[in-house]
């Protein structure tokens, strides 16, 4: 890239940044390529919505929990689908004591991912997952990624029983009154 001298070559830099330029654009199709089969298949797997009904939720979230997860209805109770997650505490017991320990991190890795982040979404939106992470990290002192994996837990729970009542996830303020997820934004 230099020239004898010492001076940039700008014809060869030119060059350079126009194969990065192209390989990015090339990245970016097949990207949107990706995310609008993706959507296909989302469509044909919740043809209602159910999912992507979700808090701050959009396809691509949506079909990466339904896709790891799979039928909700395959599960005996809300706790099973807590349970296959992992994001539910690790009990040690020894005689008289008790405690509750970090995630079991059982089942699929890529479902704690998705739904880690998507509980970080969701708390931006919905009120009563804000109040609730606000207690946590405020009033018990949790940490921010401990907290996450309470609401992750919370959250897929809520979207496993809107699936099987077959009705969309419901934003309600703290007093419990329904609100628009531009509304949640704002609180």
């Amino acid at each position: 890239m230099r020239r004898a001298g010492g001076a940039l070559d700008f014809a060869e830099l030119a060059e350079d940044i126009a194969g990065e330029a192209r390989m990015a654009a090339h990245l970016n199709a097949q990207i949107i390529t990706l995310e609008d089969r993706i959507a296909i298949l989302y469509e044909e797997a919740d043809p209602g919505q159910v999912i992507a009904s979700g808090p701050g939720f959009g396809v691509i979230t949506a079909a990466g929990i339904l896709g790891r997860l799979g039928d909700p209805n395959r599960f005996a109770s809300l706790a099973a689908i807590r349970a296959f997650t992992g994001l539910v505490p690790r009990v040690s017991q020894s005689g008289l004591t008790g405690r509750n320990g970090p995630p079991t991190r059982q089942g699929d890795p890529g479902l704690r991912e998705t739904l880690f982040k998507a509980a970080d979404i969701a708390r931006h939106v919905d009120p009563t997952l804000a109040t609730r992470y606000h207690d946590l990290v405020a009033g018990k002192g949790k940490h921010h990624n401990s907290a996450l994996c309470t609401l992750a837990a919370v959250l897929v729970t809520r979207l496993a029983a809107c699936w099987r009542n077959g009705t969309l996830y419901e934003l309600r303020d703290t007093d419990g009154s329904e609100i628009t997820e531009a509304e949640g934004r704002r609180t």
